[in-house]
């Protein structure tokens, strides 16, 4: 490990040089399902001429036959010189930055994916993307065009309408309250609330889908 390195990843405990730890012992662990759109680098021309930028050449990480220059910024270079291969990457606030391609593989997964690609992740994962607005699946599913989605419910509650109202003993207007539910897509086009199996919780074959 360099000196650089090292000094990035170390704060002094009190005014002893000596007593270095590493600041992860400051740290909690967190996990992100956030959103972010990314594009491939797939060719770096550093220090340009006169400038401060490097010229990135990227394209579509799922379809790369169109390409476009991006000029980087010295700020957004001098922690990590991308190579090809790395992501350029827009936050939903404006922010851009570069995410080497193994952070970024590790941490993302792509929600264009549909059942039947090779983006395959277990039920945990799925859940994580489902309740943040993906629709997911399984990718042995035989049912055409079925997917599950999460539904926020009514915690504080609606007014009921007269089927509810009958089926509950309620007077129609009360207040039902619902608490979130995740709701099944069935192949022939209705829709059900949804409960997984076993096999669906130990399934490592959950997508994105598309639709």
């Amino acid at each position: 490990m360099s000196e650089e390195i090292k000094s990035i990843l170390e704060v002094a405990l009190g005014d002893e040089e000596s007593a270095m730890v590493h600041i992860s012992n400051f740290m909690q662990e967190y996990q992100s399902v956030k959103k972010v759109k990314a594009a491939l680098i797939i060719d770096v021309q550093k220090g340009l001429e006169g400038t401060h930028l490097t010229e990135l050449t990227i394209c579509d990480p799922l379809e790369k036959g169109i390409q476009a220059p991006y000029m980087a910024t010295n700020d957004m270079v001098v922690r990590h010189m991308p190579e090809p291969g790395d992501y350029l990457v827009l936050y939903d606030d404006g922010y851009v930055s570069i995410s080497p391609a193994k952070a970024f593989n590790d941490g993302y997964l792509p929600v264009r994916g549909i059942a039947g690609s090779d983006y395959l992740m277990d039920f945990g994962a799925a859940i994580d993307f489902v309740r943040s607005g993906a629709k997911i699946a399984r990718k042995g599913w035989n049912g055409k065009g079925m997917f599950v989605v999460y539904q926020k419910g009514y915690p504080e509650g609606i007014p009921c309408n007269k089927q509810t109202a009958e089926a509950w003993g309620m007077n129609e207007g009360d207040l039902f309250k619902c608490r979130p539910y995740l709701q099944l897509k069935t192949a022939d086009g209705s829709h059900c609330m949804w409960s997984p199996s076993v096999s669906d919780v130990l399934g490592d074959d959950w997508v994105i889908v598309n639709s």
